[in-house]
């Protein structure tokens, strides 16, 4: 608990970023490598807009 409270908003997004890059990496591989099921693409897209979310929440912090 001690240390979830003293992890700067910086840290959880980048961990959130590197978490969102591999759901979607995963998610893309799957797709690309068996039959176009609904599992990754779900896995694809969801880490995809994480990601993207990701960046442009690091990218405020910055502007801040």
């Amino acid at each position: 608990m001690k240390l979830v409270k003293r992890m700067n908003r910086k840290v959880r997004v980048l961990i959130g970023i590197i978490g969102s890059l591999g759901l979607c990496m995963f998610g893309l591989y799957n797709v690309i490598n068996e039959n176009l099921s609904f599992g990754p693409i779900i896995l694809g897209i969801g880490g995809f807009i994480g990601l993207f979310g990701g960046i442009l929440e690091l990218k405020n912090m910055k502007r801040s």
